[in-house]
């Protein structure tokens, strides 16, 4: 989360002033841990410049990314190398991060709670660039622990077959990083008609990049 449109990808700057969004935080319940983080973030929050960091994209163009953590981040050769290494195994990218560690070596960070599917390899190799990627699970791993806590939870109510196996195929898609498990929950979610609530959760909003990978997580 962040002062980012989900549609569009550029930089919004709240209307209230700093001082004013300082007091929000002071008057918090968790002000404790929120001061210290707002002193940190709070002269980025409202920068300007430079205006390429206004927009989300390559880092490679300045553009403001979480997508690449490392520094320097993967170059765009590498980047659309991995993607094809991906496609060709099958794996999606669309829950994944990428870093690089060094000329000859990537990770590329996978959303889970825990291990990867039996079926995904523990690394890939690009002979035309010189380098492995490695396949990490476990980013994000706290917060999908209880994404999971609450959808086992939620099972116990579901109205019926077709909602429970919904939640569960989510379960399993954050628990080891498989997109195919939460395809096959979205095929619930469209036969899942006319509900009280209706709730849709995942690495689903793929609008951020117009280059492969990754997605922004959504839920509604």
């Amino acid at each position: 989360m962040s002062n980012f449109r989900s549609f569009g990808a550029t930089k919004f700057i709240a209307r209230a002033s700093g001082e004013g969004f300082a007091a929000v935080v002071a008057a918090s319940e968790r002000s404790s841990v929120a001061l210290p983080l707002w002193h940190e973030l709070s002269s980025e929050i409202y920068a300007l410049s430079p205006e390429a960091s206004l927009s989300i994209g390559k880092p490679t163009d300045g553009h403001t990314s979480a997508y690449y953590p490392s520094s320097p981040p993967p170059s765009d050769e590498q980047v659309d190398e991995v993607q094809a290494l991906c496609d060709a195994a099958g794996i999606s990218t669309l829950n994944t991060r990428l870093s690089r560690t060094s000329d000859t070596e990537l990770v590329l960070l996978i959303a889970s709670v825990s291990g990867l599917p039996s079926s995904f390899p523990k690394s890939l190799k690009s002979d035309k660039l010189g380098f492995t990627v490695r396949l990490e699970s476990g980013d994000y791993s706290d917060a999908l622990g209880r994404v999971n806590s609450a959808l086992h939870e939620a099972r116990k109510h579901a109205r019926d077959d077709n909602q429970r196996q919904m939640l569960e195929k989510y379960e399993e898609s954050f628990e080891t990083g498989d997109i195919e498990a939460h395809k096959q929950g979205s095929r619930h979610w469209v036969k899942d008609v006319g509900p009280v609530v209706e709730s849709y959760i995942g690495c689903v909003c793929g609008l951020l990049l117009s280059y492969g990978f990754s997605s922004s997580t959504g839920a509604s």
